[in-house]
């Protein structure tokens, strides 16, 4: 089963986080069950991004920092676009930064839309 640690926020921030990125994991990665993700909800990340993302160890512990401020729309896409990061460390993903951040960024675009139509 994965473990998705949220630290930070309230609890609203909290429960809507870890509702999101459970259904970022049914759509980026359905069939895996032993992912370690732990959430921090910061009120600024250095750089003034949005979010940052980080593999532990091993390819199924992952570590990501979100800007808890943001409006909705760039809280959600900026946990999307996270969470299409761990997709990419966990897949082993070679490619260059900036091909996996084009990726990144298409994706967050595309379950954006989806969550609006699921939720």
């Amino acid at each position: 089963m994965n473990y998705i640690e949220i630290n930070g926020g309230d609890k609203n921030q909290k429960i809507f986080t870890e509702q999101i990125v459970k259904w970022c994991m049914s759509e980026l990665l359905p069939r895996v069950r032993t992912l370690d993700i732990t959430i921090d909800l910061l009120n600024e990340l250095d750089g003034g991004v949005d979010g940052y993302q980080w593999s532990g160890e091993d390819n199924r512990q992952h570590f990501i920092e979100i800007n808890k401020n943001l409006c909705y729309d760039d809280f959600v896409t900026a946990i999307m676009h996270e969470m299409v990061h761990v997709k990419q460390d966990y897949r082993k993903d070679k490619s260059p930064i900036v091909d996996r951040e084009k990726e990144a960024y298409a994706k967050q675009e595309i379950l954006f839309e989806r969550w609006k139509n699921d939720n």
